[in-house]
């Protein structure tokens, strides 16, 4: 049963591709230049399940490589513009209705 953090958001009002609050965060985590043994460690799931997680975000964004879901996540205003964050810290979900944190 899937956690209520980790409900898909159906329709965004600004037309990015819905993504869960677990892809958000898995997406924050490529954003600062992580491997995805440390976005395991750092999300408590197996390798495996970052690797499968990514395809999905992959797939939902329309693009083949990380560094691409990274720009593509920059130009939807799902990450904050630049080149590279310090940290990985707005973890909290978007609102569905409102496409904002909170």
């Amino acid at each position: 049963m899937p956690q209520p953090s980790d409900e898909i958001c159906r329709v965004r009002p600004d037309g990015a591709p819905a993504l869960t609050a677990r892809d958000l965060e898995a997406l924050r985590h490529l954003a600062v230049g992580r491997s995805t043994a440390q976005i395991a460690a750092a999300m408590s799931i197996s390798t495996n399940t970052v690797r499968t997680r990514i395809r999905s975000i992959l797939r939902k964004l329309a693009v083949g490589r990380r560094g691409e879901a990274v720009r593509r996540g920059r130009e939807l205003g799902l990450l904050p513009q630049g080149r590279r964050p310090a940290t990985v810290t707005d973890t909290e979900p978007l609102n569905c209705r409102t496409g904002t944190a909170g």
